[in-house]
């Protein structure tokens, strides 16, 4: 497609039209897990689960996230994200620029730098990659029928739902108090179904407890943003920007952040 688009500007400069922009959109993919294999083990043990049933159920009533079993046989697709990338924004960019173009014989920096185009691009979430973290609070835990531990938290899905994608990274815990490891699923506080936090199960160094905080990090890139509404007469979830000078933090709400 880029190639086509590159021929296309060659043809409108032929044709005398002022053609001067290339748009290649966006965005770049970010990575929020650190370690490659974890992630693929995690997967796997995903749709192992659903095929043998001695091991741990690891998604809500065995939902596989998008996957299912059939015949013996991993059917269907994620219902989540690529969680790790391993390239970074600025790589992903470098091997745009030294994709070759065949039919034009050099490379697409080149045929930028040599026609005078200028490119255009859509970072998206990667300007903030690594950043902002959403924090609540648990309301209490309870037990299901089947002995699964519910963590009830004082937020709902639409404060940490990007396009209803499951949410992949562990939580930290911050507690008061010394908990013992197990495992859960984090629940919203609106009685609906369908109101989880995380579908899948999280395994926890310390389990959650009534007045600990939750903290999922890496959410500044669009994790409430197209979902939070008010007609859930649920609070807005306040959004604060926290500048460092020296040594201090200082916190403000983040719509007065820009006119200091």
């Amino acid at each position: 497609m880029l190639e086509t688009a590159c021929e296309y500007v060659m043809k409108a400069f032929d044709l005398g039209l002022p053609v001067s922009v290339i748009d290649i959109g966006g965005g770049w993919a970010i990575n929020y897990v650190e370690s490659l294999s974890e992630w693929e083990e995690y997967i796997g043990s995903l749709k192992r689960s659903l095929i043998d049933p001695n091991l741990d159920t690891m998604a809500w009533q065995n939902s596989g996230l998008g996957f299912w079993a059939e015949n013996s046989k991993i059917r269907g697709a994620a219902n989540f994200s690529d969680f790790y990338v391993a390239k970074s924004p600025a790589e992903q960019l470098t091997e745009l620029l030294d994709l070759p173009l065949k039919n034009l014989g050099l490379t697409f920096g080149q045929f930028v730098v040599e026609s005078g185009i200028t490119l255009y691009i859509e970072p998206g979430r990667a300007i903030v990659e690594q950043a902002g973290i959403t924090i609540c609070k648990v309301l209490y835990t309870k037990r299901t029928e089947t002995g699964e531990t519910l963590v009830v938290c004082d937020m709902n899905r639409s404060n940490l739902n990007a396009q209803d994608l499951e949410y992949m990274v562990d939580p930290i815990i911050i507690s008061q108090k010394q908990g013992k490891e197990g495992s859960g699923f984090l629940s919203g506080n609106l009685c609906l179904p369908h109101d989880f936090l995380t579908r899948r199960k999280v395994y926890f160094r310390q389990t959650p407890d009534e007045g600990d905080l939750v903290v999922f990090p890496n959410t500044a890139g669009y994790l409430m943003d197209f979902s939070e509404s008010r007609t859930l007469r649920q609070a807005i979830a306040k959004k604060l920007a926290v500048k460092q000078d020296s040594t201090t933090f200082s916190y403000y709400e983040d719509d007065k952040y820009p006119a200091l």
